[in-house]
C-alpha cells in the first residue's frame, strides 16, 4: 500500500467474501454429491460386471467338477484356483441342481444345502441373478452373482461368484475420496477468487461511502463503526427524500400554472426563437377556434410552426421574433405593443385585442440549454366593448340628428318672426308659434325619452318592487291620455278581469312601458279606432296587454322596432300624414324596462289591422297573496320605525 500503510478490510468486505464462499462450498458439496453418486454407481457396477464374469467364467469348468463328484477335496482345489485367478477376496462355489455344495473356494467350504438362497433359486428359474445378504459360512455381508449351468428345467446345477460387502465399501469410498480431494482444491480456488472480487467491489463502494460522508457531515462515522452499506444506504434514502419533494414541488407548481393557464380569461400564447408554439392555454385556443381532441388538449399544439395553429397573418407576425434583434421590420417583423384584429369564425366574428412582446426562454438540452427569445401575445376578446363603442357612437349620430331636425325648425320659425309683423300677418305669427311649440314639446318627449333610456341603462340603477293596486294604476293611466283619447274619438277600454288586484312590481318601471305603449297605440290609431289595455293572470306570471286597430308593422320591420331612433316608413306601414312622429326612442325604452323587471315582451301585429304588445312580468316565485302579506308586513315595519 502507498506509504506501508495497510487497510483493514471493512465489513462489507467480509459480508461480500463470505458470502460467494459460502455460496461457492454449497455449489461445490451439492455437485460433490451427484458426482460422487454417479462415480459410486459407476464403480459399483464395474463390480458386478465382474462379478458376473467371474460366474460365466466357473460355469465352463462346469465338467470338470462334475467328474469329481465324491472327491469334494478336489473339486474345492478347483474352486480355489478359479478364485485365485479372479483375484482379490473372490469366492467361487459350484452347487448341484438340488443346492447341494459341490465345491468351495472357501477356507471353511460350506456344506448346507444352498437351495433357498435367492440368488441360487433366480439362477435356476431365470438363467442368473444376484442378490446381497448376509452369509452364515463367511459370517458377513457379501454380494452374490449365480449362472445356471443346463437348460430350464433340466439345470445340472449353478456356479456362484461372490465378494465380500467391505470390497464394495472400499470402492465406494476410493472414489469419494478422490472426488473429494478435487473439489476440495476447486473450494480452495473459488475462495482466492472470491477474495479477489470482494476487493474489486469493497473499493469503489468506500469511495461512494466517503463522497456521501462529505456531503452529509452529520453522518460521518469511522469505517469501524458502521456498515459501508448502511452509510451508502443512509445517505440514498436521504437522496430519495429529497428528490420525492422536489419531484412534489414541481408537480405542483406544474397543476397550479396549469391550473392558471386554464382559468385565464385572456389567451396567452407562447412562440420560441425557431418560429415554434411553446405555450397555449384554453382561453387562446377557444378565441381562435383551434379544435382539439380532449385528450390531447393544448399539448397537440406545442412544437408546431406557428403558420399551422394561427389563422391570422397579423398575429403570426406578431408571434415571429427577428433573427437580427431588431425592432419591427415589417411584414417580417415582431412589433411590440397593441393591435385590434376581428376574426370570423363559426359563432359569428369576434373581435380582439393582440397584445405582444419578447420573453426569455430555457433553451432544451438538445438545443444546448442557453436562454432565447421568444415571443408573448395575449389576446383579449373586446367583442362585447367594441359593439358597446359601435352603439354608443350610433347612438350620439342619432341623437344629434334628431336633435338638429327640431332645432333647425325652431331657429327657422324664430327668424320667420323677427319679419313678421303682429298686427298684419297673425296667421303667419300663429303658424310660426305652433312650430315652436310643435318642435319644443317634441325636443322635450326626446330628452326624457333619452333621460329615461339612460337611467335604465346605468349599472348603478336599482328597481326595487312595491306592491300596488292594479286597477288604480291602470285608471291614472287612462286619465293622462284622456285629452289624446277625446281629441281622437278613440274607443278606449280597461280590461282587468280574470287578473290579479295587486301585484309586486317596480311603478316607475311599469309606467314607463305603459305609458309608451298606450302612447304609440294612440298616435297610430286612426280616429274612431279601438285601444285595449288588459291584464290578467298565467302561470305565476301577470301578463299586461296592449292592443289597438292602428296601422301595423311590416313583419320586416318587426325585428328591428325595438332599435334606438328605429322608426318605420311611413309608406311601408301605411300611416297617414297627419299622424304624430314619434322620437325612435319608446320601444327601446320598454325593452330595458321589461328586462329590468326581468320580464318578457312579444310583437303581435298585422299590417293594416293593427298591433298586440304582451308584457309578462314574473312575481318572485311567490303567489298575489303573499305579496299582500308582505307588503304589510313592510307597512308595520314602517310604522314601528316611524315610532
Amino acid at each position: 500500500m502507498p506509504g506501508g500503510r495497510m487497510i483493514r478490510p471493512s465489513r462489507f468486505f467480509w459480508r461480500i467474501f463470505l458470502a460467494q464462499v459460502s455460496v461457492l462450498a454449497l455449489v461445490l458439496l451439492v455437485c460433490l454429491g451427484l458426482v460422487v453418486s454417479d462415480r459410486e454407481r459407476t464403480a459399483l457396477s464395474a463390480l458386478d460386471a465382474r462379478l458376473d464374469a467371474q460366474a460365466r467364467t466357473a460355469a465352463e469348468f462346469w465338467p470338470a467338477i462334475a467328474s469329481l463328484t465324491g472327491n469334494r477335496a478336489e473339486a474345492d482345489g478347483v474352486a480355489r484356483r478359479l478364485a485365485l485367478a479372479g483375484g482379490g477376496t473372490l469366492r467361487v462355489t459350484f452347487l448341484a441342481g438340488d443346492g447341494r455344495v459341490l465345491a468351495d473356494s472357501a477356507a471353511q467350504p460350506s456344506t448346507d444345502n444352498h437351495a433357498d438362497r435367492p440368488e441360487v433359486r433366480g439362477a435356476l428359474e431365470r438363467g442368473s441373478a444376484r442378490s446381497r445378504r448376509w452369509s452364515h459360512t463367511m459370517s458377513g455381508h457379501w454380494r452374490y452373482s449365480a449362472v445356471r449351468i443346463g437348460a430350464e428345467g433340466e439345470a445340472a446345477g449353478v456356479a456362484r461368484a461372490s465378494l465380500p460387502q467391505e470390497e464394495y465399501d472400499a470402492a465406494a469410498a476410493a472414489e469419494f475420496r478422490s472426488t473429494g480431494l478435487i473439489f476440495a482444491l476447486a473450494w480452495g480456488i473459488g475462495a482466492l477468487v472470491a477474495l479477489g472480487l470482494s476487493r474489486l467491489l469493497s473499493v469503489p463502494l468506500r469511495r461512494l461511502v466517503r463522497l456521501a460522508r462529505r456531503q452529509d457531515a452529520a453522518s460521518a462515522r469511522s469505517l469501524g463503526e458502521v456498515d459501508e452499506v448502511d452509510v451508502l444506504a443512509e445517505s440514498l434514502t436521504g437522496l430519495r427524500e429529497e428528490l420525492t419533494v422536489t419531484e412534489a414541488l414541481l408537480e405542483h407548481q406544474r397543476v397550479t400554472f396549469e391550473l392558471l393557464m386554464a382559468q385565464l380569461r385572456d389567451g396567452v400564447i407562447v412562440a420560441d426563437a425557431r418560429g415554434r408554439i411553446a405555450l397555449i392555454n384554453p382561453a387562446a385556443m377557444q378565441l381562435l377556434d383551434l379544435t382539439t381532441t380532449a385528450a390531447g388538449g393544448a399539448g397537440v399544439f406545442q412544437g408546431k410552426p406557428i403558420e399551422a395553429c394561427i389563422p391570422l397573418l397579423e398575429l403570426q407576425g406578431m408571434l415571429r421574433t427577428n433573427e437580427a434583434g431588431s425592432e419591427d421590420d415589417g411584414v417580417e417583423g415582431s412589433p411590440d405593443g397593441d393591435r385590434r384584429v376581428e376574426l370570423r369564425r363559426r359563432g359569428g366574428s369576434v373581435v380582439l385585442l393582440a397584445r405582444s412582446s419578447p420573453i426569455r426562454l430555457r433553451g432544451t438540452p438538445a438545443e444546448g440549454g442557453e436562454d432565447q427569445v421568444g415571443r408573448l401575445l395575449i389576446l383579449t376578446d373586446v367583442t362585447e366593448l367594441a359593439r358597446t363603442v359601435q352603439v354608443r357612437s350610433d347612438f350620439v349620430a342619432n341623437a344629434s340628428h334628431e336633435l338638429r331636425t327640431p332645432l333647425a325648425a325652431i331657429r327657422m320659425a324664430s327668424e320667420m318672426l323677427r319679419s313678421v309683423d303682429a298686427a298684419s300677418e297673425p296667421e303667419e305669427l300663429r303658424r310660426c308659434l305652433e312650430v315652436i311649440d310643435r318642435h319644443t314639446a317634441w325636443l322635450e318627449e326626446l330628452v326624457r325619452d333619452l333621460l329615461d333610456l339612460s337611467k335604465l341603462e346605468s349599472p348603478m340603477a336599482r328597481f326595487q318592487p312595491r306592491i300596488i293596486e292594479v286597477e288604480r294604476f291602470v285608471s291614472e293611466l287612462a286619465e293622462r291620455f284622456t285629452a289624446t283619447i277625446q281629441r281622437k274619438g278613440l274607443h278606449f277600454r280597461v280590461d282587468g278581469s280574470g287578473g290579479p288586484r295587486r301585484i309586486a312590481v317596480n311603478p316607475s318601471l311599469l309606467r314607463m312601458v305603459l305609458d309608451n305603449l298606450v302612447d304609440n297605440a294612440l298616435k297610430f290609431t286612426p280616429p274612431q279606432g279601438r285601444v285595449t289595455v288588459a291584464w290578467r293572470s298565467v302561470d305565476r306570471q301577470v301578463v299586461f296587454e296592449v292592443a289597438d286597430t292602428g296601422c301595423g308593422i311590416p313583419i320586416e320591420d318587426q325585428a328591428r322596432v325595438f332599435e334606438r331612433f328605429y322608426q318605420v316608413e311611413r309608406a311601408r306601414s301605411g300611416a297617414r300624414e297627419d299622424m304624430p312622429r314619434g322620437t325612435g326612442l319608446g320601444l327601446s325604452i320598454v325593452r330595458h324596462a321589461v328586462a329590468a323587471m326581468r320580464g318578457q315582451i312579444e310583437l303581435h301585429s298585422v299590417l293594416g289591422r293593427g298591433t298586440r304588445m304582451q308584457v309578462s312580468l314574473p312575481q318572485g316565485l311567490k303567489p298575489i297573496e303573499e305579496a299582500e302579506g308582505l307588503q304589510d308586513s313592510v307597512d308595520a315595519a314602517g310604522a314601528a320605525g316611524s315610532q
